[in-house]
């Protein structure tokens, strides 16, 4: 795809043997993810229909942000918690037909303590502070590939507004709601610094 050939240029040259932009998005809502193949390589998978909707230089600054995640290696593969899980669901099925109740209590902890990491390392706190601390990456990614600042945030803003607006699922709308506004914050925090060196 003519696309993937285009976002390869954008990849810093110490990433770029180590990943591979594929149009494999494994869920109709996900615009970009990320996974961990192995040591050092990394996939970029990309919904072409939702992706071509964006304006070029949106696109830009919503892959650069995901760049920043690979490059600070905060993708995980998350294999061992669902090792747990699929085992704490399969054994709790053999306890209920045991009726072994301390067992199964014990099992079901493990089981939910672990779901819950996984639930909140995806929609919880650290995940908006890693999404805006990577947004802001972007825009100093964008500025190394020659964007302006503020070409760079205006860019940035516009891709979130669209993906708000256009996500159908409500959780991923606000998560774009918010890093929007941590944006804004980002943005006129640079502009009175700016106006104070004047």
């Amino acid at each position: 795809m003519e696309e993937f050939q285009r976002l390869k240029k954008l990849i810093p040259d110490d990433l770029g043997v180590k990943l591979l932009i594929t149009s494999k998005a494994k869920k109709l809502t996900d615009l970009i993810s990320s996974t961990k193949v192995k040591n050092g390589q990394f996939e970029v998978s990309i919904n072409p229909k939702q992706w071509l909707k964006l304006e070029t230089r949106e696109r830009d600054l919503i892959f650069w942000h995901e760049i920043y995640k690979i490059k600070c290696n905060r993708i995980s593969q998350h294999r061992w918690e669902k090792i747990v899980i699929a085992i704490g669901v399969s054994s709790s099925l053999m306890e209920i037909l045991s009726h072994n109740v301390f067992s199964l209590s014990v099992i079901l902890l493990v089981t939910g303590l672990v779901t819950y990491r996984l639930y909140q390392e995806k929609t919880g706190e650290q995940s908006i502070l890693l999404d805006t601390s990577a947004d802001q990456a972007a825009i100093k990614f964008a500025i190394d590939f020659g964007y302006s600042f503020w070409d760079a945030c205006d860019s940035l803003r516009d891709a979130l507004k669209n993906l708000a607006k256009n996500t159908p699922n409500k959780s991923l709308s606000t998560r774009y709601i918010v890093r929007l506004q941590v944006l804004k914050v980002f943005a006129s925090k640079q502009k009175q610094e700016h106006f104070s060196l004047i």
